[in-house]
């Protein structure tokens, strides 16, 4: 057995050590701040899509106002669009759309974010396009990770953590469009990846989800789709201040089967598996901007 080392001189040592500068070492974080801070910050949002068929991109400029008590509001500025390669475009509502939402002047729609729409199919007119209310929808799960308590991210405390949340159902419909949509996710993670003096680094995975989806084509006909969606989305936050910096899917892939010719208007109970194979790529990029501008 080897001897103790004598208390005088292991103090010596722990001394020593405390004593010493390390100029590139960063300073400790001792809490991570996810409540987001109040005020009105800018964001550009950009989805894209992808299929056999084409790809399209979505992008929505909007300024987050966060009040005192935690709830928040989008305000939905600016709408581009574009197909394949092409330049995006700022695109327009229909005047009817316009003044059925009434949005104040400046902006082209005010979005709940906290507490978050329970029932989906009121977070838009349904007069809106469909690529416009996809990309609101899809702004919502990259606030709602840091917010909501039941997905535990303000349980997170060090670099390496990993927590399980109850899954989840999440139904809506859009007329004439998508009549129906359910998304069913049993359990998911969230990790912190990474947390230093500036910036902690979250992951979020409900992967796979079941997803079922019924949507009126334009020759008329009804089409079932049932499959997967692997969801996997990375936020950056400020560690001290609780602001969201940056937010991206590092996967977001459906693997679906179609058949054609479905006769009802909602989803059966059990949906089962078409002969035709789809599958849809999508990314999504929301920015922190300094005017509400991507950069």
């Amino acid at each position: 057995m080897k001897p103790k080392k004598p208390i005088a001189t292991a103090l010596t040592l722990l001394a020593s050590t405390l004593g010493c500068t390390h100029s590139a070492m960063p300073a400790p974080v001792t809490a991570l701040r996810l409540a987001r801070p109040t005020g009105a910050h800018n964001y550009v949002f950009t989805s894209t899509q992808s299929t056999a068929a084409g790809s399209h991109r979505t992008r929505l400029t909007f300024t987050l106002v966060t009040q005192p008590g935690g709830d928040e509001v989008a305000a939905i500025t600016r709408y581009e669009h574009a197909d394949g390669d092409a330049p995006l475009s700022v695109a327009q509502l229909a005047d009817s759309c316009a003044r059925t939402i009434g949005a104040p002047a400046g902006s082209i729609v005010q979005l709940r974010v906290t507490p978050p729409t329970r029932d989906l199919a009121r977070l838009l007119p349904t007069c809106v396009p469909e690529d416009f209310w996809g990309a609101a929808s899809d702004i919502l799960p990259l606030f709602m990770i840091q917010a909501q308590p039941q997905f535990r991210a303000r349980e997170l405390r060090r670099a390496g953590d990993r927590l399980r949340f109850l899954g989840y159902d999440t139904r809506w419909k859009m007329p004439t469009t998508m009549l129906d949509q359910r998304i069913r996710a049993d359990s998911g993670t969230i990790g912190l990846d990474s947390l230093s003096a500036e910036e902690a680094v979250i992951t979020w995975d409900t992967s796979p989800m079941v997803v079922d989806l019924l949507r009126r084509l334009p020759t008329g006909q009804n089409a079932l789709l049932h499959g997967r969606e692997w969801f996997v989305a990375r936020l950056h936050v400020d560690a001290t201040t609780g602001e969201l910096l940056a937010a991206s899917t590092d996967a977001d892939s459906l693997i679906l089967r179609m058949r054609i010719s479905y006769e009802a208007d909602t989803l059966p109970t059990v949906a089962d598996d078409g002969p035709i194979p789809v599958r849809i790529i999508r990314h999504l990029e929301l920015t922190r901007t300094a005017d509400g501008h991507r950069p």
